[in-house]
């Protein structure tokens, strides 16, 4: 989401996610100091291991900034067309 700020050329949800190439830092134009995190939706295994709120609002060690929305598949599908599996 549009809290994503890289975390300054070291975010963590890249380092915490267990799938290579997965999480991938592009440019962000709306503000180009700061590099964005995307998601490749075909290699996302949804472990959850990069978002910061684990079961019942525990912290776990992904993203401090909350920046990561994990979605239903159908939610996405629906904004983005199905994936081809």
């Amino acid at each position: 989401n549009d809290a994503c700020t890289g975390c300054a050329g070291a975010p963590i949800c890249i380092t915490e996610c267990p799938v290579d190439l997965c999480m991938f830092e592009v440019k962000n134009p709306d503000a180009p100091i700061f590099n964005r995190v995307d998601v490749d939706p075909l290699l996302c295994i949804g472990c959850k291991k990069c978002i910061s709120k684990g079961p019942l609002d525990t912290y776990l060690e992904g993203c401090p900034w909350d920046a990561i929305d994990m979605v239903p598949l159908e939610q996405y599908e629906a904004k983005f067309g199905s994936l081809p599996y």
